[in-house]
Order: structure tokens, then C-alpha cells, then sequence
């Protein structure tokens, strides 16, 4: 089952949003930020900085999308470096990266996170 996405842009412009059902996505796995370093007794030193809701990046597939929606996500991947993702998972600046065409019809998108703007 699909679930609502949002890309927008940060400024105003009229052509600068786009609403679509995504099918699929992969947002990554969940990890912490912990670096292991061998110590010179034998032992281990673990440095844990926690999670970070920045490193979590999304791979997006559109099931048959209308040429508005991609005609609307080529545009934002033209004119803005930084835009607005907003699904289930809360609201995200970041940068699209990729967007390819499938063969099928379907669209696939990698929105990469710069920043968590949403609680």
C-alpha cells in the first residue's frame, strides 16, 4: 500500500511543489554514529554519538506517475538545490539526487537529508 510524499520547494514559486502516492521505499536502515578503536591493553573503545535523523535518506518508487508529477519532481531537480520532503516519517531538507525512469512507466527518486525539520 502507497503513502503520501510532498517535495517542495524553499522559496515561493508556483511550479515549485508536487503531491504523489510513493509504492515503495527504502528510508535505510537505522544506525548510530559509533566508531570501535582497538586499544593497546587488548581492549575496545567505543565512541557512541547517538542517532541522527540527518543520516536517514530516502529511495522513492512511483507507480505510474501523470507527466504533471514528473514534469513537477524535474523541475525541483533543475532549480533548487535544497528542497522540502515531507512523508509519514516527518519533513526533511535535503537534495534529490537522482531521479530515473523505469522502464515499466514508474519513476524512482533518492532524496538525500541534510537536515530533520520536524518533530
Amino acid at each position: 500500500m502507497g503513502f503520501m510524499v510532498a517535495l517542495a520547494a524553499t522559496e515561493a514559486d508556483p511550479d515549485g511543489s508536487v503531491v504523489f502516492m510513493a509504492e515503495d521505499a527504502d528510508t535505510g536502515s537505522l544506525s548510530r554514529r559509533v566508531n570501535k578503536t582497538k586499544t593497546l591493553d587488548g581492549g575496545v573503545y567505543l565512541l557512541d554519538q547517538g542517532f541522527v535523523a540527518e543520516d536517514q535518506d530516502f529511495s522513492l518508487t512511483i507507480s505510474n506517475p501523470t507527466q504533471a508529477i514528473v514534469a513537477g519532481i524535474q523541475h525541483l531537480v533543475k532549480s533548487y538545490d535544497v528542497v522540502l520532503l515531507m512523508s509519514r516519517d516527518g519533513a526533511f531538507l535535503g537534495a534529490i539526487e537522482t531521479l530515473k525512469a523505469g522502464i515499466s512507466g514508474g519513476v524512482s527518486l533518492t532524496f538525500l537529508t541534510s537536515e530533520k525539520v520536524s518533530a
